[in-house]
This record gives structure tokens, C-alpha cells and sequence, in this order.
């Protein structure tokens, strides 16, 4: 993942294409396993903005939670401590207010329709998301477009690669160069020819696959990119369909 210079470390295929997906949309933050004490804690959305941390409220410890709601909360086993229960997947987004944070819980499918325990936990979760003042969204492996996730994990650059680029103007460049002749040129051409009229010495491949990334060019990457054909369109489409299965 581009968002930070460490490794993100995912339980599961669901989890690691979600955050895929969730930096492709711009994601600001993504933690993995984010903690959900047991007892009274900070929010997770503090320390964002010193100006706003006062405003937020302390949120009730899980144990609590799950009380209220009827649920057992768990033990770690062979004792009588409470487990520390993890979120999946907790992103900052810039389609949501400030300080409002989507929580993902992660689950195979099977799990959904046969775990009850699965259900129980993913239900904590939500009442969780909701004393954060978050949003709570469940993701299978059929929630996204398959295609889709294999476009992003070709397109991904490395972090130190983005952050190279981006301390230029070069991606601007040659994105627009790109955009300009893309409707008439196969996808392999277009690349050329806008790495030519910028006149770097940057791989064209690179460049490409950042600008798709960075959504600078529009594509439809629920569709195979082929390369000697015109580039597919309706790239916003495609944003605005995930947002609304993250965030409805």
C-alpha cells in the first residue's frame, strides 16, 4: 500500500483487497486490527485535530456495549479477561465528514449466512461504529468487481515511487497529455506519445499506472485494459458504486 512507508499486515485475501480498494478511493488513513477495548477509551478518531479532540466524547468500553446489547463478549480462553476485539479495517476517507471513520468488518460470505458467533461479533462492531460516530460497513469476497480488484493490484505503485513522483509535476503532465489523445489512440500509443511530449525520462509504464491510481486518469477498471485499444471510461462511475456499498 502508497499510504505509508510501513506494511500493512491483513488476516485475510478480503481484508488486503478492501484496503486495496479503500486507497484507490482516496483513503487519508487505513489501520489494520484497530483495537476495540474492553473498558472506557479515548475515541479512535482523536488526535486528528488538537481544536476538535475536546469535542469528542469517551467512548464505552465493549464490554459495555456488548451488555447492553445481550451479547457475549468473550474471554481469552482457559480465563476470565476480557479479549481485546479487533476492527478489520478502520480508513479515513474524504467522501465522510472530519472525524467520522469507516469501520469494516471483513468476513468470507460462508460466515455471513452460517456463523452466528461471526454475526454477533460483526453486530458489536457496528453498535461500536455507532458510539464512534462512525459508519459500519460489512464486505465479503462478491462485494467488490473482481475485475476491479485485479486492475488495482496491477496498478498499485510502490510508496516510495508515488512519493517521487508526486514532489514533481510530472504526473499532472502526463496525465493531460494522455487524456488528450486517448480517445483516438490504443491505450500502448497514448501512453508514448504523452511520455514523449513531457519529455521525462520516467518509465511510461510507471506514469501510467500512478495516474490510474491516483485517478488523475479516468478509467473503467471494471473492464480489461487492453492495449491496443482506446482506453475504457467512467472511472467515477465505478468510485461512486463502491462508496455506496461502503457507506449506505
Amino acid at each position: 500500500m502508497p499510504l505509508r512507508p510501513r506494511s500493512l499486515h491483513f488476516l485475510s485475501t478480503i481484508e488486503e483487497n478492501t484496503a486495496l480498494l479503500l486507497g484507490w478511493l482516496g483513503a487519508k488513513e487505513i489501520r489494520e486490527a484497530l483495537p476495540a477495548w474492553p473498558i472506557s477509551h479515548p475515541s479512535p478518531a482523536a488526535g486528528w485535530d488538537p481544536d476538535l479532540d475536546a469535542r469528542l466524547d469517551t467512548v464505552p468500553g465493549l464490554l459495555e456495549i456488548a451488555r447492553d446489547a445481550g451479547i457475549d463478549h468473550g474471554v481469552y480462553p482457559g480465563t476470565r479477561v476480557p479479549f481485546v476485539a479487533t476492527i478489520d479495517i478502520v480508513a479515513v476517507l474524504p467522501q465522510l465528514p472530519l472525524r467520522k471513520l469507516l469501520f469494516v468488518g471483513c468476513k468470507p460470505s460462508s460466515a455471513l449466512l452460517a456463523d452466528q458467533r461471526a454475526l454477533e461479533r460483526l453486530e458489536l462492531e457496528r453498535l461500536y461504529a455507532q458510539a464512534c460516530d462512525g459508519v459500519h460497513s460489512i464486505v465479503h469476497e462478491k462485494t467488490f468487481d473482481e475485475r476491479l480488484i485485479e486492475n488495482l493490484q496491477w496498478i498499485v505503485p510502490r510508496y516510495s515511487e508515488l512519493q517521487r513522483l508526486q514532489r514533481t509535476s510530472i504526473l499532472n503532465d502526463f496525465s493531460g497529455e494522455f487524456l488528450c489523445c486517448a480517445g483516438d489512440l490504443p491505450v500502448v500509443e497514448a501512453r508514448n506519445v504523452a511520455a514523449a511530449r513531457v519529455g521525462c525520462k520516467e518509465d511510461p509504464e510507471a506514469l501510467l499506472r500512478a495516474c490510474l491510481w491516483t485517478r488523475r486518469i479516468d478509467a473503467d477498471l471494471t473492464q480489461p485494459i487492453v492495449r491496443s485499444r482506446p482506453l475504457a471510461r467512467g472511472g467515477e462511475r465505478i468510485v461512486n458504486a463502491c462508496l455506496a456499498k461502503l457507506l449506505k
